[in-house]
């Protein structure tokens, strides 16, 4: 599975509260990566849909993720224009997803 579900990273922007779920917000800047894995005839795993957006809890989620990062292959917004590298850069996360991603 590996090869061909890659992993979503990006900053989330522009979030919006679903209809009928007031307490859920989700972000709306994704579909860079829609566009990749359907020019590529892949699957993906978007953060949002795979946690937030089906109730899983924090705890349960940050358990995971960081083996998820760690086996999987990461496609970041950073990697697709140098203006978001530089913002990705001042964020933790980004160094982790470099070293394994």
């Amino acid at each position: 599975y590996r090869p061909i579900i890659p992993i979503s990273s990006y900053k989330w922007e522009r979030t919006a509260v679903p209809v009928g779920e007031p307490a859920c917000e989700i972000p709306t800047n994704f579909g860079w990566f829609l566009e990749f894995i359907k020019e590529r005839q892949m699957f993906g795993w978007i953060d949002f849909v795979a946690n937030v957006g089906v109730n899983v809890p924090v705890p349960e989620v940050l358990a995971y993720m960081g083996s998820l990062y760690a086996h999987s292959i990461v496609v970041g917004d950073w990697m697709q224009s140098l203006d978001r590298l530089a913002v990705a850069e001042t964020r933790g996360w980004i160094h982790q997803e470099q070293a394994f991603g």
